[in-house]
């Protein structure tokens, strides 16, 4: 053999070597890769405000929570609404459980504005409004059930339920009880998760209101000052799946609509910072015969605007019962069960 031959061969084996070396760093690099993603996970950085030690169990399942200052927020259960101080001193009922004027049935829900306390009385369909005090101030029915609410100073903004789901938000004027617009039209896989998850999204600033469907990264801006509802921006994500087709017709199966639920995502929660919005979601796979604190499903947070993928992700047992939220000066705040003592609530604000 030639030394041009011995040349040739040579280089046929290096270049062998260099293929296989290569092949080796690209599988270290993508297994990096894997790990960081996996690191993503996180459990979230909480700023625990209060918490409410319930000894003597009058505050039996809530339902809602809404923070009315840096000094008190208000909360309701299936029978009562209760105001309290930020160090969890219970300042006082307010109302209570009947059917006269000024009295509520099933309080689902609490919202605050200006002074005023609004509760949703399920049990008749109608919004009740107190002061701080707890003195009865006006009432509003509405003839549909709801799966939440806001009012500013001008409307009571529903998020709907029941018969009138064919709208995504009932915008009700104020005083009185008649609505005056009818925003976006809802389509099934909306009204689908809007029925097993009542937490709604939405916010208000400057006489501005925004939403959001329970099935897209969408939002919407409405204009109550000349009823312009517009698209503000719209966005997917790799990790945000919903499938398509989802009825009424999987109602009826339980374990059919539970798997549906665990394995589809949705939106939970609107915050306005700054000018920038972000989105709460819960994603990922349930799985079959998983409990939710032990399958794949997570929340994500995602910062519109560097949208397409999630900021942050926390595994569900982190949060829990993500319908006791609320927003509040830019921030999510979460309600949930002490893993202490499971008959005390803890008070969370998420730090972004």
């Amino acid at each position: 053999m030639d030394k041009s031959n011995n040349g040739n061969l040579m280089k046929k084996v290096l270049f062998t070597i260099l293929l296989a070396a290569s092949a080796v760093f690209i599988s270290v690099l993508l297994q990096s890769c894997s790990n960081n993603a996996e690191s993503a996970m996180q459990v979230p950085n909480f700023e625990e405000i209060c918490v409410i030690k319930d000894n003597d169990k009058v505050i039996s399942d809530v339902q809602s929570i809404d923070i009315i200052d840096e000094n008190r927020f208000v909360i309701s259960d299936m029978q009562s609404v209760y105001l309290y101080d930020i160090q969890a001193a219970r300042i006082k009922k307010i109302s209570h459980s009947g059917r006269a004027q000024g009295e509520y049935i099933l309080p689902m829900t609490v919202r605050y504005n200006n002074g005023h306390i609004y509760v949703w009385s399920a049990g008749n369909l109608s919004f009740i409004v107190y002061d701080l005090d707890g003195n009865y101030i006006n009432g509003y029915p509405y003839n549909s059930a709801i799966s939440d609410f806001l009012v500013d100073n001008r409307n009571i903004y529903v998020y709907t339920a029941g018969k009138a789901d064919d709208y995504i938000i009932d915008v009700i004027e104020l005083p009185g009880n008649k609505t005056v617009e009818r925003l976006i039209n809802a389509n099934d896989e909306h009204i689908f998760m809007n029925k097993f998850y009542s937490v709604a999204l939405m916010a208000s600033e400057n006489g501005k209101f925004y939403f959001s469907p329970k099935d897209k990264l969408k939002i919407y801006g409405y204009n109550s000052e000349n009823g312009r509802c517009d698209e503000l921006l719209s966005f997917e994500s790799k990790t945000f799946i919903v499938e398509k087709g989802i009825n009424e017709v999987q109602y009826n199966d339980a374990n059919g609509r539970r798997q549906v639920l665990g394995d589809n995502s949705l939106t939970l929660g609107l915050l306005l910072k700054k000018n920038n919005f972000y989105l709460m979601t819960l994603e990922g796979k349930l799985g079959e015969n998983i409990k939710y604190a032990d399958s794949g499903k997570y929340f994500a947070i995602y910062d519109c605007s560097k949208p397409k993928e999630p900021v942050a992700k926390y595994p569900y047992s982190t949060i829990g019962k993500a319908r006791l939220n609320d927003t509040f000066n830019g921030s999510f705040y979460i309600l949930s069960y002490s893993t202490n003592n499971e008959d005390d609530l803890v008070l969370n604000r998420i730090i972004l």
